[in-house]
């Protein structure tokens, strides 16, 4: 990221509204409205059934936001420095505005929207389990050029999260994929609990 004086050091008033701040603004406000609407609704489950007799989905929402929140706070911090530093006449490259290359940058977003995509459809047709280790391999390798052995571990981290916290820990109950119920599978049988909508 460059800072770089544009030249003339002379301060200038950024409003809010710039797309190098609105964007960002509008992307945290939204990220809030979901933490508070998650946490009200785990709240208030939780109060309802009890702790004890809440499932164990209903508690993710409390501790995603409770990993998320120190990272929420760092990204606002880092929206208010950056109109501080646009209004010093520093150079940003960071932001919602286009850039140099167009394309290129229509190209990435496009990929990104393939990508998540992709994730989703994955998830829906072979599951969380399956879905997650093989998406984030094929991203490393496609776009990372990640070598195979830290792809590896990564995968591992990821499944060790799924199986560790969240069907040991947490007992969460997962969907029965696409795939699985048209072959009439069962979703990791006999080992953690499951449900078909």
């Amino acid at each position: 990221m460059s800072t770089q004086p544009t030249g003339d050091n002379k301060e200038r008033n950024v409003s809010w509204f710039t797309p190098e701040i609105a964007g960002e603004v509008v992307l945290l406000l939204f990220v809030l409205i979901l933490m508070i609407a998650f946490a009200h609704d785990a709240y208030g489950l939780i109060s309802d059934r009890g702790y004890a007799r809440a499932e164990g989905g209903v508690v993710l929402p409390i501790l995603t936001i409770g990993f998320g929140l120190p990272f929420f706070i760092l990204r606002a911090r880092t929206v208010i420095t950056r109109k501080k530093r646009l209004e010093k006449g520093m150079i940003m490259d960071l932001g919602f505005r286009v850039g140099e290359d167009p394309a290129g940058e229509r190209r990435r977003a496009v990929n990104y929207v393939v990508s998540i995509a992709a994730l989703f459809a994955g998830i829906w047709l072979i599951g969380f389990h399956i879905a997650i280790p093989v998406w984030v391999t094929l991203l490393l390798r496609r776009n990372a050029n990640a070598s195979w052995l830290s792809i590896a571990i990564i995968c591992v981290i990821f499944l060790v999260f799924l199986f560790g916290v969240m069907d040991y820990i947490i007992d969460t109950p997962w969907d029965v994929p696409m795939l699985f119920n048209l072959v009439g599978l069962d979703y990791f049988p006999g080992e953690f609990p499951t449900r078909n909508f």
